[in-house]
Parts: structure tokens; sequence; C-alpha cells
């Protein structure tokens, strides 16, 4: 059974909830585009210091990155 990718699901949702892009989210966070694009694609991992720049741009708790979404 592969993984699904909760992190990078959970955060384009939250980042589309909010309105932003992920050029927006990049500036916000110290980040590159490319690596926000590539932590929602699945394509690269996290680390907690990202997460944490992330999170911090975005004005929610890290937590939120791990709650599990609906299934479709």
């Amino acid at each position: 059974m592969q993984r699904k990718n909760i992190v990078g699901e959970n955060l384009r949702k939250i980042r589309t909830g909010k309105g932003l892009t992920q050029e927006e989210v990049a500036l916000r966070s110290g980040l590159s585009q490319g690596y926000i694009n590539q932590l929602e694609s699945g394509k690269r991992k996290f680390t907690q210091k990202s997460l944490e720049q992330i999170a911090k741009a975005l004005d929610i708790p890290i937590i939120d990155f791990f709650k599990p979404g609906k299934e479709k």
C-alpha cells in the first residue's frame, strides 16, 4: 500500500483555503517556490525546520499538516 502524502495534501488545502499561491507561501517562509511545489506533490521530504517556517508563514500550528483528510 502506497503511503499517502498527508503533509503535502494538507499544505495544498490550507494554502489554497487561505487564497495563497505557492510563490506567496515561499516568500513568507523564506523557502523556494520549487520546494513548496515538491512538498505538495510528494516529491520531496519535509524537515522539521521547513514545516516550522511554512506553519509560521500560514499562521497555523504544525499539527494541522498531519491531520488525516476525508477519504474520497
